[in-house]
């Protein structure tokens, strides 16, 4: 699935917004690494839970052109085959 992701950066301009918007949210998570209140490894493993498949479905959602019907037509062509 995150294959198609430095494809997709090269093919559509980063999401800066995006970007920023995680950013915020990264700095806030980091300040409870420098209180000791998480744990450097959990922080890491949740905050990068988060952001992957954010920007990856981003991504997808430009390369459909926003086009909502099509992409959950493919998501549901996708789950008919894997519990088949």
């Amino acid at each position: 699935m995150y294959v198609l992701l430095p494809f997709w950066v090269l093919r559509f301009r980063f999401p800066v917004r995006v970007a920023v918007t995680l950013g915020l949210i990264g700095l806030i998570g980091s300040s409870g690494v420098l209180e000791g209140v998480v744990e450097s490894k959990e922080f890491i493993k949740v905050f990068g839970g988060l952001v992957l498949p954010y920007i990856y479905y981003w991504y997808l959602w430009q390369y459909f052109g926003e086009d909502v019907v099509r992409g959950f037509r493919i998501y549901l062509q996708g789950a008919f085959i894997v519990s088949a």
